[in-house]
């Protein structure tokens, strides 16, 4: 799946929650958030931390990873999510 709006993150945790049978506040009390963060998430909401928002795709199994060039887009699949691996690969802001 590409990614390349805060929609589309909000799409792929609505669909693999809906996948794992899990109510927003089933999935809320997992990842130790508020229902309404769970739901502003799924929305889109640009603003949302991005800390927790690792924290729901790491507790759906899902795997945000960036790939540098391009069109500003990353991928999201079943996996774990490796903030490190994302970060050494859009590689120096410095320069």
């Amino acid at each position: 799946m590409q990614i390349i709006s805060s929609r589309d993150v909000g799409n792929c945790v609505r669909r693999e929650r809906r996948r794992r049978g899990m109510t927003q506040q089933a999935l809320a009390d997992r990842v130790m958030v508020s229902r309404t963060f769970i739901s502003q998430l799924e929305s889109g909401k640009p603003t949302v931390e991005l800390a927790l928002a690792l924290r729901v795709l790491a507790m759906l199994d899902v795997e945000l990873t960036a790939q540098p060039g391009g069109p500003r887009r990353a991928t999201l699949r079943p996996g774990g999510v490796d903030l490190d691996r994302i970060l050494d690969g859009l590689g120096s802001i410095d320069g």
